[in-house]
């Protein structure tokens, strides 16, 4: 073999083998290439799997409220929240801290609720400038529960502000068959109660039951017949008394027709009837259609506080419980049944202290007026002897 031959063929081996050098260079940076692909498509699965399940775990905790577990609640849309903090996700951070809210104003820390809504009210606003236009789900809401938190507080003034806001965006489609919308009209007729304008009071309530009688949930058809039954034991007289039971007994029955089924508003309701039988002087009422012989209705006072108390121990809805209590005292009072009366006293006034200072006010005073309480000058309500 001639030098010429074989310095070519030496020349042609080396090109191959920088050749082979290339195709597995290019095939190591395709592999790597690939390796970073599934890797970052690992990342956003895991990140998508992350997110729903912190949607999931929000819509878990609204269901906890509604069937009176907003302790249960309360720890699982905590672990959401964080979650959406971190990833710096405006809109479901503001819908899972009204949750969040929701769960503490039903354990009664009012004040705690307030904040929550005003940083989910922040969140909110936050969203609608990054989208360039107010998104109007997450604007209502926190209207909406501004406005309930309000009048849990005795700021009036404020929550008629909060609810108008929330009442303009609830009567603009297609947000008028949205549910928070008959939230709206109910909260507007309690709102209206607790100020005693009747007349307004009624417009928004029959809205309010006009809106929930058509929907497959019925909390918001329980809540709203039971402020209806407020409205007409507030009315006085016998007719109106038969008629707040009646509304009572329907939010009973809405309660217990959830799915799942609500006990905070099933004992909300028996707390209301043995108020309207106590209070009300009202006898057996008339029973409604579909309602079943021996209906709670028909109960005497004490089957009625024992049926709410078994509810609210079981379940510690300490607000309920001070309420009934409240009944209690008033009705061992009216029986003779002095140390009963003393024993209610002593656990209304140790449940409402359990629940807020809110309810202790109101519980307190109400104490005062029975006689079971004194006013204590350091607190400037009423401290049970």
């Amino acid at each position: 073999m001639t030098i010429g031959s074989r310095l070519s063929q030496t020349l042609l081996s080396t090109s191959e083998a920088a050749s082979d050098r290339g195709s597995i260079g290019r095939r190591l940076v395709c592999g790597m290439q690939e390796e970073e692909l599934t890797h970052r498509d690992r990342e956003e699965h895991h990140h998508w799997r992350m997110h729903w399940r912190a949607r999931i775990g929000r819509k878990q905790g609204t269901t906890l409220i509604q069937m009176g577990r907003s302790d249960d609640a309360e720890r699982e849309l905590k672990q959401v929240v964080e979650y959406f903090r971190r990833v710096g996700h405006a809109y479901e951070l503001s819908q899972t801290l009204f949750g969040l809210g929701w769960a503490k104003s039903q354990l009664g820390d009012v004040d705690a609720a307030h904040s929550l809504y005003l940083e989910g009210m922040e969140h909110a606003q936050a969203h609608s400038e990054a989208r360039g236009y107010q998104d109007v789900v997450p604007s209502l809401r926190g209207h909406l529960y501004l406005g309930i938190i309000y009048i849990e507080q005795g700021e009036l003034e404020r929550a008629e502000a909060e609810l108008k806001e929330a009442l303009a965006l609830a009567d603009r489609p297609p947000l008028h068959v949205y549910q928070e919308a008959g939230r709206v009209y109910f909260q507007l007729g309690r709102l209206h109660l607790v100020r005693g304008q009747r007349p307004e009071a009624l417009k928004h309530l029959v809205r309010a039951l006009d809106f929930s009688a058509t929907r497959e949930d019925k909390i918001l058809l329980s809540q709203t017949h039971n402020v209806m039954g407020w409205y007409h034991l507030g009315a006085g007289g016998p007719s109106h008394a038969q008629r707040a039971m009646y509304e009572f007994g329907e939010a009973l029955a809405a309660a217990r027709a959830s799915k799942p089924g609500s006990p905070y508003y099933e004992c909300a309701a028996l707390v209301n009837i043995c108020t309207v039988r106590l209070r009300g002087g009202v006898g057996v009422v008339e029973r409604a259609p579909g309602r079943p012989p021996g209906a709670e209705t028909e109960w005497e006072v004490g089957d009625l506080i024992q049926a709410a108390r078994e509810i609210g121990r079981e379940r510690g809805y300490f607000g309920h419980l001070a309420r009934l209590a409240l009944l209690e005292a008033e009705w061992a009072l009216g029986q003779g049944y002095l140390e009963r009366a003393s024993g209610a006293a002593d656990d209304a006034h140790l449940f409402a202290r359990n629940y807020n200072r809110y309810l202790q006010r109101t519980v307190d005073l109400r104490l005062v007026e029975l006689g079971l309480a004194r006013v204590s000058p350091d607190l400037g309500t009423g401290a049970v002897r």
